[in-house]
C-alpha cells in the first residue's frame, strides 16, 4: 500500500499537476473537525451546561429562599386593646384590668406561639410605669396553614406587678400608654408586637 502510494505521488508530480494532500495536517478532521472546531470549544464545554445550564442559570438562584422564614412561620400582632384601671375608692394592689385582641396568621403549615412577656408602658407628666401581667390564655393555640384567627387574651387576675414600688396604674389614669407583647414559637422564632394609645382610662 505505501508503494502504490508513492507512485501514484510520482507520477503526479510528474505531470505538473499538484502534490497528494495529507489529510493529517491540512483539510482533514485535524484542523477542521472534532478537535478544534466540535465539541471541545463550541460544544458541551464551553457553550453547554458549564456556563449556560444549571450552574448558573439553573435550580440554584436564590429566589427561592425567601420562600421560607417569615412565610413558613406564624406572624402575631396586637389588634385591639381593652385595658383599663380599677380605680374605685379601694385600689388593690394590682387594678389593671381587661384584656387586648392578638391576629396570628400567614403561617403555611399548622403552628403555634406562646406568649412570653406582656407590659404596659404608661407615661405621665415625669416618670413612665412600666405594668408586668400574665394573660389567659397564654398561647395562640394550633392555627392551621394559610389560615388568619383572632386570639382575645384576657388580663389575669393579680398577676401584675411594676417598677415604681407601690405606684400602680391608677396613678397614671388619662396617660399615654404603650402596650408591647412578646411571643416563642419554642423553635427559635420570637417576635414581638407593640401598640400605643392616648388616655389610659380608670373607672373611678
Amino acid at each position: 500500500m505505501k508503494t502504490s502510494s508513492l507512485l501514484g505521488c510520482l507520477l503526479v508530480g510528474h505531470l505538473g499537476l499538484a502534490g497528494c494532500g495529507d489529510d493529517t495536517t491540512t483539510g482533514g478532521a485535524g484542523g477542521g473537525g472534532s478537535s478544534a472546531g466540535g465539541e471541545a470549544q463550541g460544544g458541551e464545554a464551553q457553550g453547554g451546561e458549564a456556563q449556560g445550564g444549571e450552574a448558573q442559570g439553573g435550580e440554584a438562584p436564590s429566589g427561592g429562599a425567601g420562600e421560607g422564614g417569615a412565610g413558613d412561620g406564624l406572624l402575631a400582632s396586637v389588634e385591639d386593646v381593652a385595658l383599663f384601671g380599677n380605680c374605685k375608692p379601694e385600689i388593690g394592689a394590682d387594678p389593671l384590668g381587661g384584656s387586648f385582641t392578638a391576629n396570628y396568621n400567614r403561617g403555611t403549615t399548622d403552628s403555634s406561639t406562646t406568649i412570653t412577656s406582656v407590659q404596659l408602658e404608661l407615661t405621665g407628666i415625669d416618670a413612665t410605669l412600666t405594668w408586668t401581667f400574665d394573660v389567659d390564655p397564654e398561647a395562640s393555640g394550633v392555627i392551621p396553614g394559610g389560615q388568619s384567627i383572632d386570639v382575645l387574651h384576657t388580663k389575669v387576675a393579680d398577676s401584675g406587678s411594676g417598677d415604681k414600688g407601690d405606684i400602680t396604674p391608677c396613678g397614671y389614669c388619662g396617660a399615654s400608654a404603650v402596650l408591647t407583647v412578646t411571643w416563642d414559637d419554642g423553635a427559635g422564632a420570637t417576635q414581638e408586637a407593640s401598640v400605643s394609645y392616648d388616655d389610659f382610662p380608670c373607672a373611678l
